[in-house]
């Protein structure tokens, strides 16, 4: 049997839990369109408005630990190291305070979590860390800061 990375069960897996638990801004998706000022019918009829606060998610998975055990019956288990990255932006002007707790909110989704995938793999998730706020890079109207959430992503081949 190979070692082959299931990346598509740690995705769905971690994407399908955001969206179940995620409802206080609209999500911005890694390469897909996005414009917080203009945003798509769905999520203004999900009563968001254009301009206000937004998230994004991405999901990195990093190179691999490898085998770490075999069982008596010659199963190996194999660990996937990875991060869960919410950016998380404001309105200039709103102030540090909304940010860091939209931030906060947004990482308490995964803080700490322990999942059992489709794939028949499982995630855990350890504490986040945020990175400093300050105006967006590509857009100074916007205050943001990220939270990472380091994630280890587990299955037996």
């Amino acid at each position: 049997m190979t070692n082959a990375i299931p990346a598509e069960d740690i995705d769905a897996s971690i994407i399908a839990m955001w969206q179940a638990a995620w409802t206080a801004t609209p999500t911005a998706w890694e390469n897909v369109a996005f414009d917080p000022h203009n945003l798509n019918a769905a999520d203004i009829g999900a009563g968001f408005q254009n301009g206000g606060p937004w998230v994004e998610l991405r999901v990195i998975q990093q190179p691999g630990l490898g085998q770490i055990s075999t069982a008596n019956n010659g199963t190996r288990r194999w660990r996937i190291p990875g991060q869960v990255i919410i950016t998380a932006a404001v309105q200039a002007g709103q102030g540090k305070a909304a940010l860091s707790q939209l931030l906060d909110e947004a990482a308490q989704v995964f803080r700490g979590h322990a999942l059992d995938t489709s794939g028949a793999g499982h995630l855990l998730f350890f504490n986040s860390y945020a990175t400093p706020a300050a105006n967006s890079p590509k857009d100074a109207s916007w205050y943001t800061a990220a939270a990472v959430i380091r994630f280890w992503y587990d299955y037996d081949a």
